[in-house]
């Protein structure tokens, strides 16, 4: 590892820790919360005639950090997707 200098100057010395805050990634407007903006997103794809899967529960990019991206993507995400998946089908059905 070695000294990193941005393009402004500032020098982080080599071995020093960074922490970045990603709640804004994550959250649109910290005062309304939107539990169809995945949806939404899905459906404003498919009009545009592209059918991808990149905003299902287990997706993967530089903007959703949540899961753990780094050099191995986080395995049990898909897991945890069946798990909520059951348990949601269990409540309706119990209710």
């Amino acid at each position: 590892m070695k000294d990193y200098e941005f393009s402004d100057g500032m020098t982080v010395p080599a071995g020093t820790r960074v922490a970045v805050s990603t709640n804004k990634l994550h959250i649109d407007d910290p005062k309304h919360f939107d539990c169809f903006r995945f949806y939404k997103l899905r459906q404003e794809s498919r009009s545009k005639g592209e059918f991808e899967r990149k905003f299902d529960t287990t997706w993967m990019s530089a903007h959703v950090l949540y899961l753990g991206a780094g050099k191995y993507a986080c395995l049990g995400r898909f897991f945890a997707a069946c798990e909520l998946k059951l348990m949601f089908a269990h409540l309706i059905m119990r209710l």
